[in-house]
Protein backbone atom coordinates (compact mmCIF):
# COMPACT_ATOMS: atom_id res chain seq x y z
CA UNK A 1 0.00 0.00 0.00
CA UNK A 2 2.59 1.99 0.81
CA UNK A 3 4.70 1.55 -2.33
CA UNK A 4 1.61 2.29 -4.24
CA UNK A 5 0.76 5.92 -2.90
CA UNK A 6 4.31 6.65 -3.33
CA UNK A 7 3.78 5.54 -6.84
CA UNK A 8 0.66 7.67 -7.59
CA UNK A 9 1.92 10.82 -5.61
CA UNK A 10 5.03 10.39 -7.77
CA UNK A 11 2.90 10.32 -10.96
CA UNK A 12 0.78 13.43 -9.44
CA UNK A 13 3.70 15.19 -9.35
CA UNK A 14 5.06 14.87 -12.67
CA UNK A 15 1.87 15.39 -14.63
CA UNK A 16 1.40 18.70 -12.38
CA UNK A 17 4.88 19.43 -13.51
CA UNK A 18 4.55 18.36 -17.39
CA UNK A 19 1.01 20.74 -17.56
CA UNK A 20 3.06 23.74 -15.98
CA UNK A 21 5.81 23.34 -18.17
CA UNK A 22 3.05 22.89 -21.09
CA UNK A 23 3.89 19.54 -21.74
CA UNK A 24 0.45 18.47 -22.41
CA UNK A 25 1.20 14.43 -23.83
CA UNK A 26 3.53 13.80 -20.88
CA UNK A 27 0.89 15.22 -18.39
CA UNK A 28 -1.73 13.39 -20.11
CA UNK A 29 0.54 9.75 -19.80
CA UNK A 30 1.16 10.49 -16.78
CA UNK A 31 -2.00 11.26 -14.96
CA UNK A 32 -3.72 8.08 -17.39
CA UNK A 33 -1.15 5.71 -15.55
CA UNK A 34 -2.14 7.54 -11.93
CA UNK A 35 -6.34 6.92 -13.03
CA UNK A 36 -5.27 2.89 -13.83
CA UNK A 37 -3.09 2.61 -10.66
CA UNK A 38 -5.46 4.26 -8.88
CA UNK A 39 -8.77 4.68 -9.99
CA UNK A 40 -10.41 5.65 -6.65
CA UNK A 41 -8.23 8.93 -6.54
CA UNK A 42 -9.92 12.23 -7.09
CA UNK A 43 -6.62 13.85 -7.87
CA UNK A 44 -5.66 11.75 -10.63
CA UNK A 45 -8.95 12.37 -12.56
CA UNK A 46 -8.94 16.31 -11.69
CA UNK A 47 -5.15 16.05 -13.12
CA UNK A 48 -6.53 14.23 -16.40
CA UNK A 49 -9.19 16.68 -16.92
CA UNK A 50 -6.61 19.44 -17.07
CA UNK A 51 -4.83 17.50 -19.38
CA UNK A 52 -6.93 17.14 -22.60
CA UNK A 53 -7.54 19.77 -24.67
CA UNK A 54 -11.77 18.47 -25.34
CA UNK A 55 -14.61 20.14 -22.80
CA UNK A 56 -16.47 17.06 -23.19
CA UNK A 57 -13.46 14.58 -21.72
CA UNK A 58 -12.78 17.37 -18.92
CA UNK A 59 -16.84 17.00 -18.42
CA UNK A 60 -16.35 13.18 -17.82
CA UNK A 61 -12.99 13.22 -15.79
CA UNK A 62 -14.40 15.60 -13.48
CA UNK A 63 -17.81 13.57 -13.00
CA UNK A 64 -16.00 11.10 -12.51
CA UNK A 65 -13.88 12.78 -9.68
CA UNK A 66 -16.70 14.00 -8.06
CA UNK A 67 -17.92 10.75 -8.02
CA UNK A 68 -15.43 9.56 -5.67
CA UNK A 69 -15.18 12.56 -3.41
CA UNK A 70 -18.52 14.80 -3.70
CA UNK A 71 -16.64 17.47 -1.72
CA UNK A 72 -14.12 18.29 -3.53
CA UNK A 73 -13.85 21.83 -4.11
CA UNK A 74 -11.65 21.86 -7.14
CA UNK A 75 -13.10 19.37 -9.41
CA UNK A 76 -16.97 21.12 -8.29
CA UNK A 77 -15.36 24.50 -9.17
CA UNK A 78 -13.70 23.17 -12.50
CA UNK A 79 -16.95 21.42 -13.61
CA UNK A 80 -19.37 24.55 -13.46
CA UNK A 81 -16.83 26.55 -15.20
CA UNK A 82 -16.42 23.13 -18.04
CA UNK A 83 -20.58 23.64 -18.14
CA UNK A 84 -20.28 27.58 -18.59
CA UNK A 85 -17.98 27.11 -21.31
CA UNK A 86 -20.04 24.07 -23.14
CA UNK A 87 -22.90 25.93 -22.28
CA UNK A 88 -21.90 28.77 -24.78
CA UNK A 89 -21.27 26.39 -27.41
CA UNK A 90 -17.13 25.93 -26.97
CA UNK A 91 -16.19 22.16 -27.46
CA UNK A 92 -12.30 22.82 -26.85
CA UNK A 93 -10.74 24.97 -23.57
CA UNK A 94 -9.47 28.38 -24.21
CA UNK A 95 -6.63 28.89 -26.02
CA UNK A 96 -4.02 30.69 -23.94
CA UNK A 97 -2.94 34.58 -23.65
CA UNK A 98 -0.35 34.69 -26.13
CA UNK A 99 0.45 38.49 -24.67
CA UNK A 100 0.64 36.95 -21.35
CA UNK A 101 2.88 34.09 -22.50
CA UNK A 102 4.98 36.23 -24.38
CA UNK A 103 5.88 38.72 -21.02
CA UNK A 104 6.82 35.66 -19.15
CA UNK A 105 7.89 33.14 -20.19
CA UNK A 106 4.94 31.15 -18.86
CA UNK A 107 3.73 28.07 -21.25
CA UNK A 108 0.94 26.45 -19.36
CA UNK A 109 -1.65 26.31 -21.44
CA UNK A 110 -4.24 27.01 -18.43
CA UNK A 111 -3.38 30.41 -18.34
CA UNK A 112 -6.40 31.35 -20.99
CA UNK A 113 -8.47 33.81 -22.31
CA UNK A 114 -12.00 32.80 -20.54
CA UNK A 115 -10.17 34.08 -17.29
CA UNK A 116 -9.11 37.04 -18.60
CA UNK A 117 -10.08 40.56 -17.86
CA UNK A 118 -12.89 41.95 -20.13
CA UNK A 119 -11.14 44.09 -22.97
CA UNK A 120 -11.85 47.69 -22.83
CA UNK A 121 -12.38 47.74 -19.03
CA UNK A 122 -9.30 49.94 -17.15
CA UNK A 123 -6.03 47.74 -17.18
CA UNK A 124 -5.68 45.61 -14.03
CA UNK A 125 -2.90 44.93 -11.67
CA UNK A 126 -1.73 41.86 -9.94
CA UNK A 127 -2.92 42.31 -6.32
CA UNK A 128 0.27 40.87 -5.06
CA UNK A 129 2.41 42.69 -7.17
CA UNK A 130 0.71 46.09 -8.08
CA UNK A 131 3.14 47.60 -10.42
CA UNK A 132 2.28 44.35 -12.88
CA UNK A 133 -0.03 45.06 -15.12
CA UNK A 134 -2.12 41.80 -16.18
CA UNK A 135 -5.25 40.30 -18.19
CA UNK A 136 -5.52 37.51 -15.79
CA UNK A 137 -8.23 36.60 -12.85
CA UNK A 138 -8.10 33.92 -10.43
CA UNK A 139 -11.13 31.65 -11.63
CA UNK A 140 -11.92 31.22 -8.36
CA UNK A 141 -12.10 34.30 -6.66
CA UNK A 142 -11.86 36.72 -9.36
CA UNK A 143 -8.82 38.59 -8.27
CA UNK A 144 -6.44 39.76 -10.92
CA UNK A 145 -2.92 37.50 -10.63
CA UNK A 146 -0.07 38.29 -13.11
CA UNK A 147 1.20 35.25 -15.00
CA UNK A 148 4.32 34.86 -11.80
CA UNK A 149 1.58 34.47 -9.69
CA UNK A 150 -1.56 31.96 -12.00
CA UNK A 151 -0.92 28.47 -10.60
CA UNK A 152 -2.66 25.84 -13.21
CA UNK A 153 -5.86 24.38 -12.23
CA UNK A 154 -7.83 22.06 -13.98
CA UNK A 155 -9.17 24.90 -15.65
CA UNK A 156 -7.84 28.35 -16.21
CA UNK A 157 -5.66 29.21 -13.15
CA UNK A 158 -6.12 30.38 -9.07
CA UNK A 159 -4.31 32.61 -6.81
CA UNK A 160 -1.40 31.43 -4.26
CA UNK A 161 -4.10 32.15 -1.37
CA UNK A 162 -7.01 29.73 -2.99
CA UNK A 163 -4.62 27.54 -3.66
CA UNK A 164 -3.74 27.41 -0.33
CA UNK A 165 -7.47 27.29 0.65
CA UNK A 166 -7.55 23.81 -1.68
CA UNK A 167 -4.98 21.97 -0.42
CA UNK A 168 -6.42 18.10 0.83
CA UNK A 169 -7.41 18.92 4.98
CA UNK A 170 -4.39 16.32 6.28
CA UNK A 171 -2.09 19.17 5.07
CA UNK A 172 -3.09 21.62 6.93
CA UNK A 173 -1.28 21.24 9.87
CA UNK A 174 -1.50 23.75 13.37
CA UNK A 175 0.64 24.53 16.04
CA UNK A 176 -1.65 21.82 18.01
CA UNK A 177 -1.04 19.42 15.22
CA UNK A 178 3.02 19.52 15.52
CA UNK A 179 2.64 19.87 19.48
CA UNK A 180 0.96 16.66 19.73
CA UNK A 181 2.94 14.97 16.94
CA UNK A 182 6.42 15.59 18.93
CA UNK A 183 5.21 14.81 22.28
CA UNK A 184 3.96 11.39 20.99
CA UNK A 185 6.59 10.45 18.72
CA UNK A 186 9.28 11.38 21.73
CA UNK A 187 7.51 9.36 24.19
CA UNK A 188 7.13 6.21 21.96
CA UNK A 189 10.98 6.58 20.70
CA UNK A 190 12.31 7.28 23.82
CA UNK A 191 10.53 3.64 24.93
CA UNK A 192 11.17 1.92 21.78
CA UNK A 193 15.30 3.29 22.64
CA UNK A 194 15.10 1.98 26.37
CA UNK A 195 13.94 -1.54 25.31
CA UNK A 196 16.42 -1.24 22.33
CA UNK A 197 19.38 -0.34 25.46
CA UNK A 198 18.80 -3.37 27.60
CA UNK A 199 17.90 -6.30 25.25
CA UNK A 200 20.35 -7.76 24.05
CA UNK A 201 20.87 -7.42 19.89
CA UNK A 202 24.52 -8.23 18.86
CA UNK A 203 26.07 -9.01 15.82
CA UNK A 204 25.71 -9.08 12.29
CA UNK A 205 22.32 -11.18 12.97
CA UNK A 206 20.83 -8.58 15.80
CA UNK A 207 21.19 -5.88 12.75
CA UNK A 208 19.47 -7.81 9.92
CA UNK A 209 16.52 -8.36 12.44
CA UNK A 210 16.50 -4.97 13.66
CA UNK A 211 16.82 -3.92 9.74
CA UNK A 212 13.72 -5.91 9.35
CA UNK A 213 11.70 -4.93 12.08
CA UNK A 214 12.89 -1.38 12.79
CA UNK A 215 10.49 0.30 9.55
CA UNK A 216 7.66 -1.98 11.31
CA UNK A 217 8.48 -0.20 14.61
CA UNK A 218 8.68 3.25 12.77
CA UNK A 219 5.11 2.81 10.65
CA UNK A 220 3.59 2.10 14.50
CA UNK A 221 4.94 5.43 15.81
CA UNK A 222 3.53 7.12 12.53
CA UNK A 223 0.12 4.96 13.01
CA UNK A 224 0.20 6.88 16.97
CA UNK A 225 0.75 10.17 15.60
CA UNK A 226 -1.90 9.57 12.81
CA UNK A 227 -4.11 8.71 15.70
CA UNK A 228 -3.87 11.84 17.62
CA UNK A 229 -2.95 14.72 14.97
CA UNK A 230 -5.78 12.87 12.69
CA UNK A 231 -3.30 11.67 10.27
CA UNK A 232 -1.40 14.86 9.05
CA UNK A 233 0.90 14.98 6.56
CA UNK A 234 3.53 17.42 4.76
CA UNK A 235 7.27 18.57 5.88
CA UNK A 236 6.46 20.15 8.87
CA UNK A 237 5.07 16.94 10.41
CA UNK A 238 8.13 15.11 8.89
CA UNK A 239 10.44 17.48 10.39
CA UNK A 240 8.49 17.30 13.93
CA UNK A 241 8.50 13.55 14.14
CA UNK A 242 12.14 13.35 12.77
CA UNK A 243 13.56 15.68 15.61
CA UNK A 244 11.62 13.81 18.52
CA UNK A 245 13.01 10.00 17.55
CA UNK A 246 16.66 12.20 16.90
CA UNK A 247 15.95 13.77 20.51
CA UNK A 248 14.58 10.44 22.40
CA UNK A 249 17.48 8.53 20.89
CA UNK A 250 20.43 10.45 21.72
CA UNK A 251 20.79 10.72 25.25
CA UNK A 252 20.61 7.05 25.08
CA UNK A 253 22.92 6.52 22.90
CA UNK A 254 25.39 9.05 24.74
CA UNK A 255 24.55 6.36 27.77
CA UNK A 256 25.75 3.55 25.75
CA UNK A 257 28.86 5.61 24.89
CA UNK A 258 29.77 6.63 28.44
CA UNK A 259 29.18 3.49 30.05
CA UNK A 260 31.12 1.24 27.02
CA UNK A 261 27.87 -0.18 25.54
CA UNK A 262 27.98 -0.22 21.98
CA UNK A 263 25.40 2.51 20.87
CA UNK A 264 25.54 0.64 16.73
CA UNK A 265 22.16 -0.64 17.27
CA UNK A 266 20.85 2.26 19.03
CA UNK A 267 22.36 4.61 15.76
CA UNK A 268 20.85 2.20 13.59
CA UNK A 269 17.42 2.43 14.93
CA UNK A 270 17.53 5.96 14.66
CA UNK A 271 18.54 6.29 11.53
CA UNK A 272 15.83 3.51 10.23
CA UNK A 273 13.02 5.41 12.33
CA UNK A 274 13.89 8.69 10.76
CA UNK A 275 14.02 7.85 6.94
CA UNK A 276 10.86 5.54 7.28
CA UNK A 277 8.34 8.29 9.27
CA UNK A 278 9.73 10.99 6.82
CA UNK A 279 8.94 8.95 3.71
CA UNK A 280 5.39 8.22 5.62
CA UNK A 281 4.89 11.82 6.41
CA UNK A 282 5.04 13.49 2.77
Amino acid sequence: MTDLTSDLAQLLREGQAAITAGDMMTARDRFRRATELAPGSAEAWVGLSAAVPMLMEKKQYLEQALAIAPEHVDARSSLEYVQKLMADGMQLAPSRRREEQVASGNSSPLLSSASAAPQGEAALHCYRHPDRETGLLCTNCGRPICSACARPAAVGQLCPECIKERRPVNYKVSAKDIILGFVVALIASAIVSALLSIIPIGGWIGWILLLMVGPGIAELIVRIVDWVTHAKRGRAMQITVGAAIVLATLPVIALGVIFDAAPITLLLYMILAVVTTSARLR
